[in-house]
């Protein structure tokens, strides 16, 4: 066996890059193996380079590696995956809006259950909590 020579070791962010992805709520990881879901990314991606992904809603965490590139396709592989669970606020049954979390940008939200419209927005957990629970009481009036 022989030593590895300087010229075959270099930094890494020197070779390739690492990318953040987000993708949209209810895309699943599987989804980011698809060739075609990089479409607009083949130019800009290189083999090896490293993407990781964590979708709208955090609802999972993932890194892919780029195995392969070509005119309008990316081909990725899965490094390592974990589902995320974020707590969900318990509210009644009956209630007409649900709390959720939706990501980093929009945060804990205030949905009412009959439309899906988001009533209110960009609030911690406990804010959302409350913000719910006065609505039920002013909708119950």
């Amino acid at each position: 066996m022989k030593a590895l020579t300087p010229d075959r070791f270099v930094r890494g962010d020197y070779v390739n890059t690492e990318y953040r992805a987000t993708p949209l709520e209810g895309t699943a990881p599987d989804d980011l193996l698809t060739p075609a879901y990089w479409v607009h990314e083949a130019r800009t991606l290189r083999r090896f380079d490293r993407i990781v992904a964590v979708p709208d809603d955090e609802a999972w965490y993932a890194e892919y590696i780029v195995l392969e590139t070509g005119t309008g396709f990316v081909r990725t592989g899965i490094l390592f995956q974990v589902e995320l669970n974020q707590d969900s606020v318990q509210l009644p049954d009956d209630s007409p809006v649900e709390v959720l979390f939706k990501g980093p940008h929009l945060k804990y939200v205030v949905m009412r259950k009959a439309d899906k419209m988001i009533l209110h927005d960009k609030m911690l957990k406990a804010e959302a909590e409350n913000w719910a629970r006065d609505y039920e009481r002013r909708v119950a009036a």
